[in-house]
């Protein structure tokens, strides 16, 4: 007998208990870059920081970028150290620009991103 209720209840569930009023429109994803799992995105941390033309200290300065700008990532690349130093830096491409890796911070989509710049101080 309790089977017999249990299947019952289940069925009326299932033919009752989704609508189509429930889908009212389909979903639109627009901005499918933002989602790419190869896509990166960085959020600026510098309060204030001019793009290099090229990877490295000796590039001509061209744009400026503030603290909780949200940027697509197009290239990364390591350049080394100067002045005698071994260690090398990693600069992450935009296109407006190259950056250093200390004045970004990395996101794996460009939500993240922008939670993450809305949270700075």
């Amino acid at each position: 007998m309790r089977a017999v209720w249990l299947l019952a209840c289940s069925a009326a569930l299932m033919c009752f208990g989704c609508s189509d009023k429930q889908l009212k429109e389909p979903i639109a994803l627009t901005d499918t870059i933002s989602l790419m799992p190869d896509e990166q995105w960085a959020v600026v941390t510098a309060p204030y920081i001019a793009f290099q033309s090229s990877p490295g200290e000796n590039g001509t300065q061209s744009v400026h970028a503030r603290r909780g700008d949200v940027l697509h990532i197009t290239g990364c690349r390591y350049v080394g150290g100067t002045g005698g130093s071994s260690r090398s830096v990693l600069w992450y491409g935009f296109e407006q620009g190259w950056l250093p890796e200390t004045a970004v911070a990395v996101y794996a989509n460009r939500f993240r991103a922008g939670t993450a710049a809305n949270e700075l101080p």
